[in-house]
């Protein structure tokens, strides 16, 4: 990496892994973070009233289509989607954001472990309003400053090709998200950082504490978090006991993208952008889009409060979730190794047909059809076999309340050796290097993979 004094990918590594068994830092220690994110929600005055749609400043209905957009014709609109796969045909709403969003964290060395910057950010959707995330994350439009106000801090920071240590394109939530994309970078700056107001330094170590708590590090800082490489003897083992003679078909990352792209080539999926008035069995009310039995989400208006943002009030729509998710990696080690079984998933916004997704992701009792295979192995699961246990907020700034249980959980000698044609156990460090190339994991399988992490630090 040019001007960062680092030899290659191996130095880059040992440096990602310091600053993961740094377990404390020299700026704000652990103890310290509950009560500054306390003290930044008390210092600002946020507030999120529910509004009609008919209060929306600068969002409109389009005429022939009932597409809600903005009138600037940035930032996202709410469209409709009809799906086709093999298997089923629906049609639904969906957030339609071409604009590829930056999620970017700035790092700098101190007494050679390396620092995060990260800020304490308010999004309108989160349930407790205020959370870490990473030094930038903003859409072109949020750059553009489209909304009349200051531009994000730190943004000329990311502008360089230079000091970069990790950059790829992931992706969002494929069952909200039509084709949704984000860069996620991490750059190290040699020269002076300012630390402005709700910005702190953390090690990895640090942040990776933090995600074993509820809602404290938010879904944006979890993706960037999954993409940085940690030494494999970091990621060896998990706590517990191990389960030989299962998982024996651990696959290199060579033999995972092969099976990966033969699954996507043996599953359908056609998405035809429609009018939102075309909807099948959704609705337009005065206050919602939802649909005729209330399931799996509505759109709702908010008219927001917050001094901290670069705008400090303006109303949007948001996606609503009826229900909490649950997200579950099942995971046994083999001959020093940690292995995950994952699926191969198709969403009705996927990029690329289908991702590695978790052993089990559903909302459960809200998903229409039969319960998913292995939900009934990870509800009965003892406690001894539950490793992470956590419920973190989904993405802030478009999902309303939108929260999910994740879940990391050891496989007994009873579990399947050999799991059906749609899953495969894969090595952790093949889903590591596989996060870091982009568009082979999804954001819950990307958010287990940092939880992972945070019970191995």
């Amino acid at each position: 990496m040019r001007g960062v004094g680092i030899a290659g990918p191996d130095a880059l590594t040992q440096l990602f892994t310091r600053s993961a068994l740094a377990a404390d830092g020299l700026f704000m220690p652990n103890a310290a973070i509950h009560d500054w994110l306390e003290q930044r929600r008390r210092d600002n005055d946020f507030e999120v009233t529910g509004v009609p749609f008919s209060e929306l400043t600068g969002w409109r209905f389009e005429p022939g289509t009932g597409d809600l957009r903005h009138v600037s014709g940035r930032f996202f609109a709410i469209q409709g989607l009809r799906v086709r796969t093999e298997i089923a045909a629906w049609s639904q709403p969906i957030i339609n954001q071409p604009e590829i969003g930056l999620l970017g964290i700035v790092t700098k060395e101190y007494g050679g472990v390396l620092y995060f910057l990260m800020q304490a950010k308010m999004e309108p959707g989160y349930a407790n309003l205020l959370q870490l995330a990473p030094t930038v994350q903003a859409t072109r439009s949020n750059g553009a400053a489209v909304h009349g106000g200051r531009k994000p801090h730190y943004l000329e920071l990311f502008t360089s090709q230079e000091h970069v240590l990790v950059d790829s394109l992931q992706s969002e939530h494929g069952a909200w998200c039509l084709r949704k994309r984000n860069r996620n970078v991490v750059v190290h700056i040699p020269g002076h950082v300012p630390e402005r107001d709700g910005f702190c330094w953390l090690t990895l170590g640090q942040i990776l504490r933090q995600l074993r708590n509820d809602d404290v590090v938010n879904m944006n800082a979890r993706s960037v978090l999954s993409c940085i490489p940690v030494a494999s003897g970091h990621n060896a083992s998990a706590n517990g006991a191990g389960c030989a003679g299962l998982c024996t078909t651990g696959r290199s990352v060579r033999r995972i993208l092969h099976w990966l792209a033969d699954f996507r080539s043996r599953k359908e999926l056609v998405q035809e952008i429609i009018p939102c008035d075309r909807v099948e069995q959704w609705r337009r009310l005065p206050d919602e889009i939802v649909h005729v039995e209330r399931r799996r989400f509505t759109v709702r208006g908010v008219r927001v409060e917050a001094a901290s943002r670069e705008i400090g009030h303006w109303t949007q729509p948001l996606l609503c979730p009826v229900d909490a998710g649950l997200a579950a990696l099942v995971i046994c080690r083999a001959v020093g190794e940690t292995r995950l079984l994952m699926q191969g998933r198709v969403e009705a916004g996927t990029i690329d047909v289908a991702e590695l997704a978790p052993t089990v992701q559903c909302v459960p009792g809200g998903d229409e059809g039969p319960p998913p295979r292995y939900l009934g192995w990870v509800l009965a699961a003892s406690a001894e076999r539950i490793r992470y246990d956590a419920v973190q907020s989904e993405e802030g700034g478009r999902f309303y309340h939108a929260r999910s249980r994740y879940m990391i959980l050891e496989a007994d000698e009873e579990f399947a050796a050999q799991p059906p044609d749609d899953y495969i156990w894969v090595t952790f460090g093949a889903a590591t290097e596989l996060t870091g190339l982009g568009y082979h994991l999804n954001v819950q399988a990307r958010t287990l993979i940092a939880a992972l992490r945070s019970i191995l630090a």
